[in-house]
């Protein structure tokens, strides 16, 4: 297990007006048994301990991989090539939580795990709907860790979700730091 996950917030938003609802897939998804796998643009990703806890839904992604597989290095000797068994697949984990009051999706991300575009992918193959939006969501701190970089103006443009054009600019001059 690793020590240290990143995790990255998202607002998920329809694209279209009459789309299902994020969460609605999510249930759909869930409804579909324990371990949901979908082929998406070449790439099987399957879903795992999908579970709903009040307005939270989580769950576990794996981008099942079986070819291009890594070497195995026994101390001292010559690095084999990795084989797995007929039918195995080496799984890498990506962990999210939506909360479904919030419309706001924590997801993993880990190298060699499902990026945020193949689980976009995943839940429209499993639920044949069209894809959804995802911003990301800015914190105080973000801004303040930005605002220690050069160059010192910063312009935050807050772009209306429908329309995606900018609704408010803000911006801002930064006294340099000595």
């Amino acid at each position: 297990m690793d020590s240290r996950i990143t995790v990255r917030f998202y607002a998920v938003y329809s694209l279209e007006t009459g789309q299902p609802t994020f969460d609605a897939c999510l249930k759909k998804i869930i409804a579909l048994g324990p371990n949901p796998a979908r082929d998406v643009d070449g790439t099987v990703i399957r879903a795992t301990g999908l579970a709903i806890d009040g307005n939270r839904i989580s769950g576990d992604l794996l981008r099942l991989q079986s070819d291009n597989l890594p070497t195995l290095v026994n101390r001292g000797n010559k690095p084999k090539k990795l084989t797995l068994a007929s039918g195995n697949a080496l799984g890498h984990h990506a962990a999210f939580v939506y909360d479904v009051s919030l419309r706001i999706l924590a997801f993993q991300l880990t190298r060699n795990a499902v990026p945020l575009g193949l689980f976009n992918g995943f839940v429209t193959t499993a639920c044949a709907c069209k894809p959804f939006g995802f911003g990301p969501v800015i914190k105080a701190a973000e801004l303040k860790q930005l605002n220690k970089m050069t160059p010192k103006t910063m312009v935050i443009k807050v772009a209306d979700l429908f329309t995606l054009k900018p609704s408010r600019t803000i911006k801002e001059n930064c006294e340099p730091r000595c």
